[in-house]
């Protein structure tokens, strides 16, 4: 069974935007990325609704998927009735978890999102969280995912 940890976006991102925002993400947090291989799943055009974005760690083998859903007004909620996208951060695994959660909050930053819904209390037990929240995880989990030797 899968983990996923959502947050609300305004306007649909292109590929080219994850990608990148995921190549300065890194560069951010001075980790390489030429172990990564950060790919799309195999459907014609170039709308993300449908489609897995897949990220992988060849060097350390960790992955996560990102999805994007179109959430309906009337089963948004109040706060998000602006942010008609749900974007999903998926993995298996402890230390795989604690990669997606790298990509989460690159991922959110980058799209401006509002608030982070973690309902399997994943990272920590509170109700919807700033991502900005994420930034003292990451960098903990960081020196677990990277270990400098």
């Amino acid at each position: 069974m899968s983990n996923e940890i959502l947050f609300p976006i305004k306007k649909l991102p292109q590929f080219e935007d994850i990608l990148n925002s995921i190549i300065d993400g890194f560069n951010d947090f001075s980790l390489s990325t030429k172990q990564l291989t950060i790919g799309i799943s195999a459907k014609k055009g170039l709308n993300l609704l449908d489609k897995f974005i897949y990220i992988h760690d060849h060097q350390y083998d960790y992955f996560c998927w990102i999805s994007f859903n179109f959430i309906e007004e009337n089963l948004r909620d109040i706060d998000d009735i602006e942010y008609p996208y749900m974007v999903s951060v998926s993995t298996r695994g402890e230390s795989n978890l604690k990669f997606s959660v790298l990509i989460l909050y690159i991922i959110s930053s980058s799209l401006n999102s509002r608030v982070i819904y973690d309902d399997a209390y994943l990272i920590q037990a509170k109700e919807p969280y700033p991502s900005s929240e994420l930034k003292l995880f990451v960098e903990r989990y960081i020196q677990d995912l990277y270990p400098i030797n």
